[in-house]
């Protein structure tokens, strides 16, 4: 293969993942668009790829972002010789929820590929199957807590930089979410985990069931467009 040229601040990936082609980059401009080599794959081999592409693309920098202290404590503070203020943790629940959304969109193609997709109910079909903990009800505003997720919170801060009332954020020692003096609270850390966990359980499923291998294979095409559909 030709040495490509890079503009990024670090070398190019090579990610072993023992199908075919090995190894990938994970990106689909370098993997696909130039090297081809997700045509060789099979729909289970390409839900290899993008497990991978997942955990580095979304998974990993979120949990360096959250579980390495020095760095999460720059992000969340203002630094000495900087005068802006930095509070990172409003733009790392976006993120997430963004993924849960993009990831549901795989459990159901036949939603995502409407020409006006229910995205609530996309984002709802991944929590409700892979983070269950996560769908009870809240006493607070007579909602479901997954309601509350996503009209107060993906919805608030993806339209207004903003945590609709009575919506928050606070990093919980061990609840997932609380309502204390009339606030809804969400734990972003336990909320990773979950979604940590979901990811890898999602990926195994579609080792064991066709139906659901078939769903994230049109969805794949779509997203990851290659020349030979296998």
């Amino acid at each position: 293969m030709q040495q490509r040229q890079h503009y990024r601040k670090c070398g190019e990936p090579n990610v072993p993942l023992v199908v075919p082609g090995d190894p990938f980059t994970l990106f689909y401009d370098y993997d696909q668009l130039e090297d081809h080599k997700l045509d060789a794959l099979s729909p289970i081999q390409r839900s290899v790829w993008l497990k991978h592409r997942i955990d580095m693309v979304f998974i990993e920098p979120i949990r360096r972002i959250i579980k390495e202290e020095d760095l999460f404590d720059r992000l969340l503070r203002t630094l000495p010789d900087r005068p802006i203020y930095s509070c990172f943790s409003i733009a790392l629940m976006s993120m997430m929820l963004s993924g849960v959304e993009a990831l549901g969109s795989f459990l159901r193609p036949d939603l995502a590929e409407r020409s006006n997709p229910p995205n609530k109910e996309i984002f709802n079909c991944f929590m409700r199957q892979y983070m269950p903990e996560w769908n009870k009800r809240s006493s607070i505003l007579g909602s479901t807590v997954l309601e509350i997720l996503w009209n107060h919170f993906r919805v608030g801060i993806t339209h207004g930089f903003q945590i609709k009332p009575p919506g928050s954020l606070e990093f919980l020692p061990s609840d997932r979410f609380r309502v204390e003096k009339e606030l809804f609270q969400v734990c972003p850390e336990h909320f990773f985990d979950d979604l940590a966990i979901g990811v890898d359980q999602y990926f195994k499923h579609l080792r064991t069931d066709e139906d659901a291998l078939a769903k994230f294979h049109k969805r794949f095409l779509k997203v990851y467009p290659c020349q030979r559909e296998t």
